[in-house]
């Protein structure tokens, strides 16, 4: 008498109806899978930069984006693939153009945090994060001046 294995293949079967039920019509419960990050980055980094844009009042259909062809240090890949991205703020006019990384996600990443910085530049004038880092630095080089002079 030959033996058989009880453990059979697995197979889900819909309760209401006793049908089987194919593997992608399974839903999994998506609170524990990580997200899919749209630019490249941590989702925290993703999280800040939408929160960002949102207090800046930009909004992804006031965007134009476009692929161009990056310069500078890379090779090849920076050379014949177009992973640089020139961003048009529709509304005020403003234009980045983000060369920065390799990497096109990235590039649209640093893109727009960099859209953000103008804007909030524009609207905040001196009280701008940007125009604080600034004054701190010039702060400091004031200081190590003026302790060299003496």
């Amino acid at each position: 008498m030959t033996s058989r294995s009880t453990s059979t293949q697995r197979r889900s079967v819909n309760i209401e109806s006793d049908k089987p039920v194919q593997p992608w019509q399974v839903r999994v419960h998506c609170d524990s899978l990580p997200i899919m990050s749209k630019f490249g980055v941590s989702q925290s980094k993703e999280i800040e930069l939408l929160r960002r844009m949102e207090a800046c009042g930009i909004r992804e259909a006031d965007l134009t984006e476009q692929f161009i062809k990056a310069s500078g240090p890379g090779g090849q890949h920076v050379n014949k693939t177009q992973s640089g991205v020139l961003l048009v703020h529709k509304p005020s006019g403003l234009e980045v153009k983000m060369t920065k990384e390799r990497s096109q996600t990235l590039n649209r990443f640093f893109a727009r945090r960099r859209l953000c910085e103008l804007l909030e530049t524009q609207q905040l004038g001196e009280e701008s994060p940007e125009a604080k880092r600034i004054a701190k630095l010039r702060k400091q080089k004031d200081r190590r001046r003026r302790r060299a002079a003496e």
